[in-house]
C-alpha cells in the first residue's frame, strides 16, 4: 500500500469526492481510498508527494497503429522482423509515458502486436493494456498491394466464405475485435476517401461473423455513404467519422455505436507544408482538405449534441508519432473548440465506456484500477500540458514513471 499525497483532482474526471484536494491510497492495482489531504491512512509503505500537481485517469487512444512508425509506407516496410518488433515494444512504452495507459491498436503487423499485448499483460512487458484487431480487412481495392508494408498489413475479404475464413482467422492469430476498411483511404495511392469501396451486403455478413466469435467490428469510413451504411449494419465503432449528415447522426443518438475521430490526421496536413517533412506532403490535395476539414466539423457537431465520442490519433500514420498522442486533444481544442473538460471526459470516461471498461477505468474513484497520471498543470483549464508536463504515470497500481 501507498499513498499519492496533495493531489489535485478534476472533477468532471472524480466519483464519489468532491472537494479540489485529497490524498490516494493505492494497494495492489487499484485505488482502495481518497481522502482529504494529510488524512491517508499512516501505515502506508511509501508516500509519493504530488505537491498539488493535477491527477487524472490515463487516457486511451482507441486508434493507433503501435507497429507503424510514423515515417510511411515505403520507411515501414523496409524494416526488419526484428526491427519491426523493437519499434513497436518503443512505441508502446512511448505512449505510456506519455500518460496513455489504454491503447487500441487499429491494424498492423500480424501476430506481432498480440504477441505485445500478451508479453504486457503477463509482465514480460512494461507497456499500457492494449486490445488488437490484427490485419486491416478490406475488400479487393487499388491501394492494398502498392507496397510491401499494405501487402503485409492488409487481408483482403470479398465473398462470404472469404469474410468468415478471414474474420476466423484473425481472431486466432489474436484479434480482440475485426477492423474494416469500408471508405476509400486518404494514405494510400489510388484510393479514393469520399466513396464506399464496400457493400451493406459485406459489412453486415462482416458483424455476423465477428459477432459469432464474440467480436465486434471497428470501421474505416470518411464519406457518408460509408458511414450511414456501416452504422445500418450493425458496425460498433466508426473510425475517422469525416463527414457526418443527420441520418448518421440519427442513429448514433440511440447511444448503441460510437465515433472515434482522429483528429490529428488534419494537424499532420497542417504540418507538411514547407519546411515540413515530405512523406506528408501526400496529404496537401483538394480531396484530403475536404475530409479532413469535414472531420473537425463532424467532431464538434457530434460533441455538441452530446454524443460519446472516443479518443482517436491514428498514430503511426505519416507525420504522427507515438508519444506525441496528446496532440489529438490540443487539435481538438484548436481546430475544433471544445472545451478543455469535454476532450479530458472523450480521453477517459468516454473512451472507456467505448471500450467497456467503465467500471475499471476513465474516472478517479476508489475501487477502480489505479491507472492515474500525474500531471504538472491544470489540463481542464488548458490541456496543452499534457504535451510535457507528465511527471508520473501509474498502470494497474505500479509507478512506472516518476
Amino acid at each position: 500500500m501507498y499513498v499519492l499525497k496533495n493531489c489535485r483532482l478534476v472533477p468532471e474526471l472524480t466519483e464519489d469526492y468532491n472537494s479540489e484536494f485529497a490524498d490516494i491510497v493505492i494497494e495492489g492495482q487499484r485505488i482502495v481510498d481518497i481522502t482529504g489531504p494529510e488524512k491517508a491512512c499512516c501505515s502506508a509503505e511509501r508516500v509519493f508527494d504530488a505537491e498539488g500537481c493535477t491527477v487524472m485517469p490515463g487516457m486511451f487512444d482507441l486508434h493507433t497503429h503501435i507497429s507503424y512508425t510514423g515515417f510511411g509506407d515505403l520507411h515501414d516496410g523496409g524494416r526488419s522482423e526484428y526491427k519491426i518488433l523493437l519499434d513497436t515494444i518503443k512505441h508502446v512504452t512511448d505512449c505510456l509515458n506519455a500518460g496513455f495507459t489504454t491503447l487500441r491498436d487499429a491494424g498492423g503487423k500480424p501476430g506481432l502486436c498480440a504477441s505485445v499485448r500478451d508479453a504486457i499483460d503477463d509482465g514480460s512487458l512494461v507497456g499500457p493494456d492494449i486490445k488488437v484487431c490484427g490485419r486491416l480487412m478490406s475488400p479487393t481495392e487499388l491501394g492494398n498491394k502498392a507496397n510491401k508494408w499494405a501487402d503485409e498489413t492488409i487481408h483482403e475479404i470479398d465473398s462470404s466464405d472469404s469474410i468468415r475464413k478471414g474474420v476466423r482467422e484473425e481472431v486466432r492469430d489474436g484479434a480482440d475485435y475485426i477492423k474494416y476498411v469500408a471508405s476509400g483511404a486518404v494514405t494510400l495511392k489510388g484510393s479514393n476517401p469520399k466513396i464506399p469501396i464496400a457493400t451493406y451486403e459485406e459489412v453486415k455478413k462482416v458483424v455476423e461473423e465477428a459477432a459469432f466469435k464474440g467480436r465486434y467490428v471497428a470501421a474505416h469510413c470518411h464519406d457518408t455513404d460509408s458511414i450511414l451504411l456501416c452504422l445500418k449494419a450493425g458496425v460498433y465503432t466508426i473510425e475517422h467519422a469525416s463527414l457526418l449528415n443527420d441520418a448518421c447522426m440519427e442513429i448514433l443518438k440511440e447511444g448503441r455505436q460510437f465515433i472515434v475521430p482522429t483528429i490529428s490526421c488534419t494537424g499532420a496536413k497542417l504540418a507538411s507544408g514547407e519546411g515540413k517533412p515530405a512523406y506528408a506532403a501526400y496529404m496537401a490535395n483538394d480531396t484530403a482538405k475536404q475530409i479532413l476539414e469535414g472531420a473537425v466539423k463532424s467532431m464538434v457537431r457530434a460533441s455538441e449534441d452530446g454524443l460519446i465520442v472516443g479518443l482517436g490519433t491514428d498514430t503511426g500514420m505519416p507525420n504522427i508519432f507515438h508519444g506525441n498522442n496528446a496532440m489529438e486533444l490540443v487539435y481538438r481544442k484548436n481546430l475544433g473548440g471544445l472545451q478543455d473538460a469535454e476532450i479530458l471526459k472523450q480521453a477517459t470516461i468516454y473512451s472507456a465506456l467505448i471500450s467497456g471498461e467503465e467500471e475499471d477505468k476513465g474516472t478517479v474513484k476508489s475501487g477502480k484500477l489505479a491507472d492515474l497520471i500525474v500531471v504538472d498543470g491544470k489540463p481542464d483549464k488548458d490541456v496543452s500540458c499534457l504535451l510535457d508536463g507528465i511527471k508520473m504515470v501509474i498502470k494497474r497500481g505500479r509507478v512506472v514513471r516518476a
